[in-house]
């Protein structure tokens, strides 16, 4: 099995010194280093070509020409990579020497699933520990364990990854929701509970997540989260936009579901799904052809057929049928 570490960059040198020297002290050695910088103005570069030059392992360094934002430059580092079994890696953690040792045997040990996760320990910019894990947290928000989509805990084997990639250049929720998005239509995740690396947290996160948070989180804290969340959609989106923006995301996912249908691993689940995801899609785009129409008559109208032949049947019934004929 060959492994390979995807790792981005954007103005690390404060810490990715730390994260490199944490490859180097692992038990099971990585046989390649894949590192993408997305224009960094500071001294990151010249720190990764010094360690390029010591590490024992093979160790590539792109720099993009322009810009890319992290989830297309996670993009870019995971097509480069070659390996059989790939870690995702920001510039900011520590992992533990066992990390790599550990997943690959995850890997072995529970063979049909394609993308792993272990729990990290939340720390503050020194590295001091909390008492707290992701997993710890996210829990503790009374939210279930698929709220878990911190990229720099995953490794993912290749030929999964080949089937989901690329990222569409629409998706803004980050290149760890579009991994473990599909990976959970699929039922193709394993979470271990097993910490196996620090997760710092600095003023430059570029998550926002309330998760990450080094006070003891309770389900209220997730309640408010949700509601300021919730209000900021309603402001700036449109049932419209919301129904589209599903049907284009879902159509996306429908592609690389067609494409896995193609990996004998994955092919029966793959073929499942895809019969399930073609259908909802359906349903959501009879539901856009209601709500754009600005005749308030043609809305009952189509809106009372599609309830009698069963559309609404996947969501909330009449009151769903009504919320479409208001356009609300």
């Amino acid at each position: 099995m060959k492994i390979s570490i995807a790792m981005t960059t954007y103005n690390g040198e404060k810490f990715v010194k730390e994260q490199l020297k944490s490859f180097l002290n692992q038990t099971k050695q990585p046989d390649e280093l894949i590192i993408v910088d997305d224009c960094s103005t500071d001294r990151t570069i010249d720190i990764l070509e010094k360690f390029k030059y010591d590490a024992p392992f093979d160790v590539q360094i792109y720099i993009n020409e322009i810009n890319l934002g992290y989830t297309q430059n996670f993009n870019r580092v995971l097509e480069l990579c070659t390996g059989d079994f790939i870690f995702l890696s920001d510039q900011d953690d520590v992992w533990f020497p066992t990390k790599i040792d550990y997943m690959v045997n995850l890997s072995i040990k529970y063979p049909n699933k394609a993308l792993y996760m272990i729990d990290a320990i939340l720390t503050d910019e020194n590295l001091e520990e909390s008492e707290f894990t992701k997993i710890g947290q996210i829990k503790d928000l009374g939210l279930s364990e698929e709220s878990f989509v911190m990229g720099c805990c995953i490794a993912i084997e290749k030929d999964f990854l080949n089937a989901i990639l690329p990222i569409p250049k629409f998706f803004k929720d980050g290149h760890d929701v579009w991994l473990v998005s599909i990976a959970d239509v699929l039922k193709l995740r394993y979470v271990s509970y097993n910490i196996q690396q620090y997760y710092r947290i600095h003023n430059n996160n570029t998550s926002s997540f309330i998760a990450n948070n080094l006070c003891k989180m309770k389900k209220i804290d997730n309640s408010k989260s949700s509601l300021k969340k919730s209000i900021i959609a309603w402001i700036h989106s449109s049932k419209m936009i919301v129904f589209q923006n599903y049907i284009d995301k879902n159509k996306i996912i429908v592609n690389r579901l067609e494409k896995l249908l193609e990996v004998e691993k994955y092919a029966s689940v793959s073929k499942e799904k895809l019969i399930k995801l073609k259908y909802q899609i359906n349903l959501y785009e009879k539901r856009l052809e209601i709500i754009k129409s600005k005749n308030s008559l043609d809305r009952i109208i189509n809106a009372f057929k599609f309830y009698k032949g069963g559309g609404y049947n996947s969501f909330y019934g009449i009151k769903t049928c009504l919320s479409d004929i208001m356009r609300s």
